[in-house]
C-alpha cells in the first residue's frame, strides 16, 4: 500500500510515497494533510505509474484515486542533450534541497535511496540517451533497468 496526498486544489498531486514515514521525511505534518481528506491509499502499481510518469492523477470517486493516461506533448520530453542535462540537473537540485531540509529520522533507507540516485544522476552520461526522448527520464531509467528512479513527487 502506498499514498498520495493532494494539493489543496484537489486537482493535483503534491506527494507520493511508499509509506506514510516517507512522506513524511519532506512534508512534516502529514495529519494536517490527512485531517483535510487530502491523503489517499493508493496501490503498489498506481504508484508505480505514477513513479515513472506514465499514469496522471484525474480524480477521486468513492475514495478511491483514479489514474488516466498521462496526456503528453513531444515537447514535455527532452529533444536535445541540453534539455536532458537540464531536466536532470532540476532532479538533483530537488534532491539537494531535500537531503538538506529533509528529516530522515525513520527513513534512513530512503536517505540512502536519495543519495545513490543523486550520485547516479551527476555521473549519468546523457550522450549514450536517444534523443528526442520518448519517455520521462523516469520511464527511460526503469526501461533500460539503469536505476530504480525515484520520481520529485516523492522529494
Amino acid at each position: 500500500m502506498a499514498y498520495l496526498v493532494l494539493h489543496h486544489d484537489l486537482i493535483s498531486i503534491f506527494k507520493i510515497g511508499k509509506t506514510k514515514e516517507r512522506i513524511k521525511t519532506t512534508l512534516g505534518n502529514l495529519h494536517a494533510y490527512e485531517e483535510q481528506n487530502l491523503v489517499f491509499s493508493i496501490t503498489d502499481q498506481q504508484f508505480d505509474e505514477l513513479n515513472l510518469a506514465t499514469k496522471q492523477f484525474q480524480s477521486v470517486s468513492n475514495n478511491s484515486v483514479v489514474l488516466q493516461d498521462r496526456t503528453v506533448h513531444p515537447l514535455m520530453y527532452p529533444d536535445t542533450e541540453d534539455k536532458l542535462n537540464s531536466t536532470i540537473n532540476g532532479i538533483i537540485e530537488s534532491i539537494n534541497r531535500t537531503l538538506q531540509n529533509g528529516n530522515f529520522s525513520n527513513e534512513a533507507n530512503f536517505k540512502t535511496e536519495l543519495e545513490n540516485y543523486k550520485v547516479f544522476l551527476e555521473n549519468f552520461d546523457t550522450s549514450t540517451v536517444p534523443l528526442p526522448m520518448t519517455s520521462t527520464v523516469e520511464k527511460y531509467l526503469a526501461d533500460n533497468s539503469l536505476i530504480t528512479p525515484i520520481n520529485p513527487l516523492q522529494f
